[in-house]
């Protein structure tokens, strides 16, 4: 007879059984197994495997995080002339960026700058449009797995910046970046299994959302940061799979 292993379905444990005088169904009632039980756990596997499926059918995207430990070497600068360049030489792309920095420079740059960007910012912050918004709503509803909502955090910055190309979006940043740094730790400490993970998987999760959301376009993405290597700045760097040190 087969030795069983703890993860073996009931369907399998039934085939193992067949040969024998033993009912299968019997044998999974005494292993306090009952049929069915684990139908839904089968169904929501194979969905898994889709939809890791279709994301393998995707082109990557490119992620370039701009980052060093040394504030003053252009960081923001540089992400504002990559975006913008890009958009204008790439216009079937879409070309999203992410302000991870508490100072916001780089979304009142994109928004407008000399006084309009900000105001533009304050807009955004009404409607909890930005990166700190969407890690506090993930503290409060749902800690381990997205929220749903993931893509309507980015905005379309040349909806407050006419002199911008269409195909340019921006998830605001925003100053509570360095209180969201308590929260972040706190998920990240959670009884929970692979929980430091998932706390650090929240920028990913974002930009997989954007993508799904824009699978008909390829997407290039740009990850502005500030020079201290916080642990949103751990969110930025392994949301990304190119690292640019100015």
């Amino acid at each position: 007879m087969q030795r069983l292993g703890q993860h073996q379905s009931p369907a399998s444990l039934r085939m193992i059984f067949s040969s024998t005088s033993i009912s299968g169904d019997l044998v999974l009632k005494s292993l306090g197994v009952q049929v069915g039980q684990n139908q839904a756990g089968l169904e929501e596997t194979m969905k898994q495997k889709k939809e890791s499926s279709d994301m393998q059918k995707r082109p990557v995207s490119k992620k370039y995080v701009i980052w060093n430990n040394k504030g003053g070497v252009g960081k923001t600068t540089l992400t504002y002339l990559l975006s913008t360049e890009y958009a204008k030489r790439v216009k079937d792309y879409n070309i999203i960026v992410i302000d991870m920095c508490p100072q916001t420079n780089i979304s009142e740059m994109l928004l407008g700058g000399n006084g309009k960007g900000e105001k533009n910012l304050e807009k955004l912050y009404e409607k909890d449009k930005h990166i700190a918004a969407y890690i506090k709503a993930r503290y409060d509803k749902s800690r381990f797995s997205k929220i749903g909502s993931e893509s309507n955090y980015f905005i379309s910055a040349s909806e407050y910046n006419e002199n911008l190309k269409e195909n340019i979006y921006l998830l605001p940043g925003h100053n509570d970046l360095d209180l969201c740094v308590h929260l972040i730790n706190y998920l990240a400490s959670a009884p929970e299994k692979r929980a430091w993970w998932y706390s650090r998987a929240i920028l990913i999760d974002l930009i997989t959302s954007f993508e799904e959301a824009n699978s008909n376009k390829r997407n290039i993405f740009f990850i502005d940061c500030n020079p201290s290597f916080t642990p949103y700045t751990e969110l930025a760097i392994l949301a990304s799979n190119r690292l640019i040190v100015p």
